[in-house]
């Protein structure tokens, strides 16, 4: 396997295969927050327990590289684990010739189940994983986090259709068939005006119905990668008696109940509140007072 990465609020942790050895990876960790730094150490600790690395040390800050003497395979669902804890964590790989297949989802608590990759036919050559948490359940007021965008929206292009990906670079948003229901998604970026004039960033164009469910804290390539991948994966997720209140096909919550994510919501549009007056539709992507078309055109201009 070639890579695996872990979105996360400022980027991406990525075990990334040895360019000199197929039996080593190189974990490559970049501003990680203090929380994220603590998870990572996790991992490093469990890494030197099995002779994979010398050292638990974390980074602070910046950019850095450390070999780990293990495979991607190997290393990547421990990683997973220790960085995105909790249930509701999908792993999906996408083998070399393109097919994308979900393999693990967490939906028990990590210490009664470890994800594991399961083993892949022999004619089915694995090429990167991406371990997703998914977002979160109702509707509070945005507090968008600044973060990576190229950096994040190429972990998205690893795992798009051509279509989705040049719909997404020409237009801001993508497309995707819900796993079973096969209606049709349009997904968005959180700062373009169909988010502000939808309220979310999921659409359900078949019923005309927007999804209620947001992960503010991952840059926006990063939302929308969960959103994609749950949706077509693992659809109940984020189709269900919290997140879904119009007419067609709607599932239990496998993971709450209605009430999932209320809690969360109220606290956060409580925080939302000291930053932008209720009410107000944040448009200007981080504050640059620019239309946010033109932001994220300019941007988006970068895949080309």
């Amino acid at each position: 396997m070639r890579a695996w990465y872990i979105p996360s609020r400022t980027g991406d942790f990525r075990l990334e295969k040895h360019p000199e050895d197929d039996e080593f990876c190189i974990l490559t960790t970049e501003d990680m927050t203090p929380d994220e730094a603590k998870r990572v150490k996790s991992f490093l600790v469990e890494a030197k327990t099995r002779g994979w690395v010398d050292s638990s040390l974390v980074p602070a800050s910046g950019r850095h590289e450390l070999v780990v003497r293990s495979t991607v395979r190997q290393a990547g669902p421990i990683l997973a684990a220790d960085v995105l804890p909790g249930r509701g964590v999908l792993t999906v790989v996408k083998s070399v010739k393109g097919t994308v297949m979900a393999v693990v989802d967490e939906t028990q608590e990590p210490e009664s189940v470890t994800p594991k990759v399961e083993a892949n036919p022999k004619d089915k050559k694995l090429d990167a994983a991406v371990t997703v948490q998914r977002p979160t359940t109702c509707c509070p007021d945005p507090i968008p986090v600044e973060g990576p965008l190229k950096r994040s929206s190429r972990v998205l292009r690893e795992f798009c259709t051509p279509s989705q990906w040049r719909s997404w670079v020409d237009h801001g948003f993508l497309y995707c068939i819900g796993q079973l229901t096969g209606v049709r998604y349009r997904i968005v970026h959180r700062e373009h005006p169909l988010a502000a004039k939808q309220g979310k960033i999921c659409r359900d164009l078949d019923n005309g119905v927007t999804l209620h469910f947001y992960n503010c804290w991952v840059p926006p390539a990063e939302e929308v990668l969960a959103a994609k991948l749950i949706l077509e994966n693992r659809e109940p997720w984020l189709r269900n008696e919290a997140t879904f209140f119009g007419g067609g096909e709607k599932f239990k919550n496998p993971l709450g109940m209605g009430g999932d994510g209320t809690w969360d919501a109220m606290l956060f549009s409580g925080i939302g509140s000291l930053f932008h007056p209720p009410g107000k539709v944040l448009l200007e992507p981080y504050g640059s007072g620019e239309d946010p078309m033109t932001v994220i055109n300019a941007y988006m201009s970068q895949f080309d």
